[in-house]
């Protein structure tokens, strides 16, 4: 969306429509507030910068008019990557722009599974980042969360928990008869003892075998 340098540039609708007719198949949006009151509308800008700003609805229009006028065959499916810095209710009114300017051509996640490139011509893709359905900002928001099949999937186990080599195998020494604390064997193997239990000969290290 940017003519010229991301510090000082200009944003411009138009920018999406002539990557789009370039070839372009990967947009990204910069989602921004754009006020506090509840009839202001998320920006898109270059946030941090002295770069000016244009409504997502005119960037959202821009794509929508320019990827429904390409010829079917070069309607190859279309992602927008969000950059989403936007707060919950600012992010509720984008999606509602997205379903009203997007229409049929926006994918919408229904039954989780993956579709192929053939499968998704002439659709719109939003790729972006996905609060959990009970995070604590859609709570104090008022607003619904996402659906389940939207939620954050749950994290997989550390290496800790799934791979039993983390662990130690060594037990814990036993006392003797007479109370005190046995000493347990060395393991075995070349770590044992250094390279000289391996049978490599006299260790040759200058400073940390000695």
């Amino acid at each position: 969306y940017l003519i010229g340098e991301q510090v000082m540039g200009v944003s411009m609708a138009t920018a999406y429509s002539r990557a789009i007719e370039m070839g372009c198949r990967c947009l990204e949006i910069d989602c921004w507030d754009g006020g506090w009151a509840d009839h202001y509308e998320p920006i898109v800008t270059h946030g941090h910068a002295a770069c000016s700003t244009i409504r997502a609805r005119e960037a959202i229009s821009a794509i929508a008019a320019c990827y429904e006028a390409l010829p079917p065959a070069l309607r190859t499916p279309l992602i927008l990557s969000l950059e989403m810095h936007c707060t919950i209710p600012q992010q509720a009114k984008l999606a509602a722009m997205f379903r009203e300017i997007l229409g049929e051509a926006l994918m919408l996640p229904t039954d989780g599974q993956l579709r192929s490139p053939a499968h998704l011509m002439g659709r719109i893709l939003l790729k972006g980042r996905v609060l959990a359905a009970n995070h604590a900002a859609f709570k104090s928001s008022g607003y619904a969360a996402p659906p389940a099949d939207m939620a954050t999937p749950p994290r997989g186990p550390s290496r800790s928990e799934s791979d039993p080599t983390t662990h130690s195998s060594r037990a814990a020494p036993a006392p003797t008869a007479d109370g005190a604390i046995a000493e347990s064997p060395p393991a075995s193997g070349p770590t044992a003892a250094g390279p000289a239990a391996a049978g490599t000969g006299a260790c040759r290290c200058a400073r940390t075998c000695r």
